[in-house]
């Protein structure tokens, strides 16, 4: 039996702020664990937001990624999460260049993430 998953994503733990080659994907999800309140204590809605910057180089010089289809709604707004919650924020990369940042941004005590590329250019068969 043929598994579609096995060789069409690339999971990155801990993906974010790393250079990421997007090379032969057209799309990601990002995804982020809020921790969950201390015990005894109410969960709370914290903020998430994310910048994305891409280079031609690994090395090379990174600058925003202006394309409007990036993230659900448009860039890559704040979005509330509650403590204890997971998101998953898609990401159309047909913009981007081949190497990419995904740097997060939140007012959460410990936030987990990973980053999956997917949608492959070429899959296999």
């Amino acid at each position: 039996m043929k598994r579609e998953l096995f060789e069409n994503v690339k999971v990155i733990p801990g993906g974010t702020a790393v250079v990421i080659d997007r090379s032969g994907f057209l799309s990601a999800i990002i995804g982020a664990a809020v921790a969950a309140p201390e015990d005894g204590k109410e969960a709370s809605l914290k903020k998430l937001s994310f910048t994305v910057t891409h280079a031609d180089a690994e090395d090379g010089e990174y600058t925003p990624v202006d394309d409007p289809y990036i993230g659900i709604n448009g860039p890559l707004k704040e979005i509330s999460i509650s403590e204890g919650e997971t998101a998953n924020v898609e990401i159309d990369l047909l913009g981007c260049k081949r190497y990419l940042k995904i740097t997060p941004s939140t007012d959460a005590a410990a936030v987990g993430y990973a980053v999956v590329l997917g949608d492959p250019e070429k899959a296999p068969v």
